[in-house]
């Protein structure tokens, strides 16, 4: 992670600490009641940090969908749509690849996460909307009730109650530089983490967490678990296009919050990378850098996400597409089926 220089930083950390401060008390104010926070019918599950950035939310939040689809259960995700183009006051509904529910109007609008969410859960409807409450409210009026909302990215949303609150840390750096925003990259400090009811530590495949952290979190009595993404075999868009063994040469193309992750994740594959493209997380790839690119190279290479983001330019290019998968191995710590009995057999009072 790329901070910036040091006096800087010092110039930063008034603002980080009022910034703290800020949150603290709205975070405080909410539980006493002085701002409302409203019930949903069903439990309510929120998968969250406490850093800006990526600590592996969106794979979580498919798994955690894919399993209670196994248990029997109708589960919706309720996201924010960030970057989506809606209006405070719009919201959609994705299933199957569909816009079933449209905004108002917007005609158009983009939502990388939730528009790859929709093609790869079957029958799991994705509510998008900046005002996550009342994009629930319209989605109860056309849709029956689901059993569980999966409130995405919903630690500090607190308008809306959760039964639970799981959260997410990066194994290898959990509190970033310790610092809230803007000198570090923390929403919260790291004492917001005694409010969950489950921490996961992800991307924890080269042996992290270290011990600090873990007997931090034993100390509030929280338990957690940890998981590794594995990267697996470059995956074709279609079938037709040749084994990813046989191209000689690579544009990388990413769009995420951690490239460098993604990189190192594929460096055992041994791939002749002739050229990377990155992009702030969310944002759209220059067209004219990767035309320029893919001249000198046989295919592109890109993650999930990226393309879902912009799935119909990456279907009309004229050199071959894959897509980088991404596969999940719990290590210590119990699975998401132990985790979800635990925590459902003791949902406490918030």
């Amino acid at each position: 992670m790329n901070y910036p220089p040091l006096w800087l930083r010092i110039l930063l950390w008034p603002l980080s600490y009022l910034y703290q401060g800020v949150v603290r008390i709205r975070r405080n104010w909410y539980e006493r009641g002085f701002f409302s926070s409203f019930p949903l019918s069903g439990t309510v599950i929120s998968i969250g940090n406490i850093e800006a950035g990526g600590t592996g939310k969106s794979p979580l939040t498919l798994e955690l969908c894919r399993i209670l689809k196994e248990q029997g259960a109708k589960p919706v995700i309720l996201t924010r749509g960030y970057k989506s183009g809606l209006s405070s006051d719009e919201s959609s509904v994705l299933l199957d690849q569909k816009v079933i529910l449209q905004p108002q109007n917007t005609v158009n609008f983009v939502a990388d996460e939730a528009r790859m969410q929709a093609a790869l859960l079957k029958d799991v409807p994705i509510i998008l909307g900046r005002d996550r409450y009342s994009a629930a409210k319209r989605y109860l009026e056309n849709f029956p009730n689901p059993t569980h909302w999966i409130l995405d990215d919903g630690f500090q949303h607190q308008r809306i109650k959760r039964d639970i609150d799981i959260v997410l840390l990066d194994a290898k750096r959990p509190l970033d530089n310790g610092h809230c925003l803007p000198a570090g990259l923390l929403r919260e400090s790291q004492h917001a983490l005694k409010k969950a009811d489950w921490v996961i530590f992800t991307r924890s495949e080269t042996g992290y967490p270290d011990q600090e952290i873990k007997e931090y979190l034993n100390g509030f009595r929280v338990p957690w678990s940890s998981v590794a993404f594995l990267s697996g075999s470059p995956a074709p868009i279609r079938s037709d296009l040749p084994a990813w063994q046989s191209i000689p040469s690579w544009t990388l193309a990413l769009g995420v919050a951690k490239p460098d992750r993604v990189e190192s994740g594929i460096r055992h594959l041994g791939l002749n990378v002739a050229h990377r493209i990155t992009v702030a997380d969310h944002e759209i790839f220059d067209k004219k850098s990767l035309a320029e690119c893919l001249k000198s190279s046989d295919a592109l290479l890109t993650t999930e996400k990226d393309y879902w983001r912009e799935k119909q330019y990456f279907d009309l290019l004229d050199k071959p597409v894959y897509l980088i998968p991404l596969s999940i191995t719990w290590q210590e710590g119990p699975s998401f089926p132990e985790i979800l009995r635990f925590l459902t057999e003791n949902l406490r009072t918030k």
